[in-house]
């Protein structure tokens, strides 16, 4: 069985969230609400996407809630038992990602920008 893939861009809903497993591999959670219709019509699916390693510190050091990202890879849909009773979450792992739009100045971390070396203007990680 074959798992979708998708790319999804979107502006972080909130900042990054980093945590280590068990056996101590690095994992960064990002919420990318996406839009679809207009007007009354218009909904929010709230995708969940997860970063390993390496990527997931970077993830975690130079993004910030409202930062564009796009994100690629397979797709599934979790259950869980909420307060309201059965609900759906759809989920990302993410195979790529890369930092979309303009830098975002942090008030003055020193970092200059989203960081990684390899002289790329695009955004993308370098790893």
């Amino acid at each position: 069985m074959s798992a979708a893939i998708i790319t999804i861009t979107a502006r972080l809903a909130r900042d990054p969230e980093i945590k280590t497993s068990g056996k101590g591999t690095q994992m960064c959670t990002l919420v990318l609400p996406v839009d679809t219709g207009w007007g009354d019509g218009k909904t929010t699916t709230w995708w969940r996407a997860t970063i390993f390693g390496r990527r997931a510190e970077a993830a975690a050091q130079y993004l910030r809630k409202g930062s564009w990202v796009c994100v690629s890879g397979p797709a599934s849909v979790r259950e869980y038992d909420g307060k309201n009773g059965k609900g759906y979450s759809p989920e990302l792992t993410c195979s790529e990602f890369q930092f979309v739009g303009p830098k975002q100045d942090d008030g003055g971390s020193g970092g200059g920008g989203y960081g990684g070396g390899g002289g790329a203007d695009d955004g993308s990680i370098p790893f």
